[in-house]
């Protein structure tokens, strides 16, 4: 599993967590579902849940 993955799942995020992303730039957690889905969003790119964010490689700031 890459580190940053396992950082993301290791630790609980909550609301206001800040990521970012090399080629996507900063993603901000907007909203912990009740199912535990996590919705992060960007200005610039929309929203997207944690399990389709693997693509973009993010890391805690």
């Amino acid at each position: 599993m890459d580190s940053w993955l396992a950082q993301v799942l290791t630790r609980r995020p909550r609301l206001g967590d800040k990521y970012r992303s090399e080629h996507h730039g900063d993603w901000i957690v907007y909203r912990i579902d009740s199912d535990g889905e996590i919705v992060l969003h960007n200005p610039g790119h929309g929203f997207i849940t944690k399990s389709g964010a693997g693509l973009l490689k993010l890391r805690r700031l």
